[in-house]
Parts: C-alpha cells; structure tokens; sequence
C-alpha cells in the first residue's frame, strides 16, 4: 500500500467536493463515502430511533470493507470519511436517545476491537467547516431525507463531536482546513493549497515534494 488519506467533517462539510479534487489533481483512486448504499439511510431520517442502530451497523460494514480493500492497494488513495469517524455518530446517537446505554455500549466496542487490528491512513484532512455553511450544502444537493427540521439540531451535535475526536485524536497526523472561505469545487489555487499543505504534514520539513501526476513514485516509508 502506497499513501492513504481521508477527508473527515460534518455532514455537509464540503468532504466529497474536497476528495474527488483531490483525486482528480493528484491522480490518486477516489473511495466514495458510501452513503447512497445503506438501506436504512432514509428510514433513519424519519424514525431516527427505530433505524438508528441498524444504520449505524451498515455504515460501521461497509467502511470496514473499503477499508481492507484499501490495504491491498498498490497506489494511493483518497477516501471520503474513514471507519473511524465510525464512532463520532455512534456517540451522537447516544446522547441525542437515539439508542440505548447497551446497544450503545456494544458498538462503540465492537469498533474498539475493529480498530484494533486495522493500521490506520497516512493523514487525515479534517474539514472544520461552520455549521451555517453545512447546513447550506445539505440544502444544495436536495436531499429528500435531509430536509427534516431534525437534521440542524443533528449537524449541530455532531460538530461540538467532531471537535472532541480531533482534539483528543492519535490515531495518526491531522491536518485541519478551516473550510468556510475556501472553494474546492471551482478553485484550483484552493486545491493546490491542501495538496501542498497535505505534503508539508507527511514529509519531514524541506524534504517534501508535490507530484501531481506521478503517484507511483510516492510510497510512505
């Protein structure tokens, strides 16, 4: 395996958008988050605590499985939030009633032992992006699921979460973008600035480089 690297945030915080640049400028193989997947996404959505652990359990799954196959590639990639974001919504699940003391209890240390085992990326890229601009590009992909009154209050716990997993995190290097002035979709002198900040926290200082169309030549020590 050569380079790994997620990009974790908040629902709607521009991780998607940031990735598939990433992807594209650097040639790196995109993993999407597999949101469109889960059966139980837009169940959730209407009976948050009916479908909650079932949700959760399918998200926990299917990033476990990209995760692997991750491992086994040559080249590097890019994937759009890790399994170990896993446990973030599992936390806010909990403390908003969504489940239970036991099942919440269970999960978290299921994905203990999971974790366990699994080396984790290179770096992360976490996107502090305000709560006002998510809930601004939840609105913008129309999401049918996602316009329930219920989501503001669900994005808003789940940032003061993300903000504790961050700060408390050392699981590997992390590197925070402030998100909220920045245009990844249709800037590309925004992108170089992560693909440059991105080689800063990898290599030692005055030893990194930028390639950009030659992944093959990057491989982690």
């Amino acid at each position: 395996m050569k380079l790994f690297i997620a990009v974790a945030g908040n629902i709607g915080a521009g991780k998607s958008t940031l990735a598939k640049a990433l992807s594209t400028e650097l040639n790196w193989e995109y993993f999407k988050e597999p949101y469109d997947e889960n059966p139980y996404l837009e169940k959730f959505y209407t009976d948050m605590s009916r479908w909650a652990l079932h949700c959760d359990t399918f998200f926990l799954s299917r990033r476990l499985r990209d995760h692997l196959e991750i491992l086994k590639k040559e080249t590097p990639v890019i994937q759009d939030r890790s399994i170990y974001e896993t446990s973030i919504f599992t936390d806010n699940l909990y403390y908003n009633h969504n489940i239970d003391k036991h099942d919440w209890e269970t999960s978290k240390l299921l994905q203990h032992n999971i974790m366990q085992t699994l080396p984790p990326p290179n770096l992360i890229i976490f996107l502090d992006t305000s709560i006002d601009r998510c809930l601004k590009n939840v609105a913008k992909r129309a999401r049918d699921m996602e316009a329930y009154n219920e989501i503001a209050l669900y994005i808003k716990n789940l940032q003061s979460l993300y903000q504790k997993w961050v700060d408390e995190s050392t699981l590997c290097p992390i590197l925070k973008i402030t998100n909220d002035d920045f245009d990844f979709k249709t800037n590309q002198d925004h992108v170089s600035f992560v693909v440059n900040k991105i080689f800063e926290k990898i290599y030692p200082k005055n030893q990194h480089q930028t390639p950009k169309k030659e992944p093959r030549q990057l491989t982690f020590f």
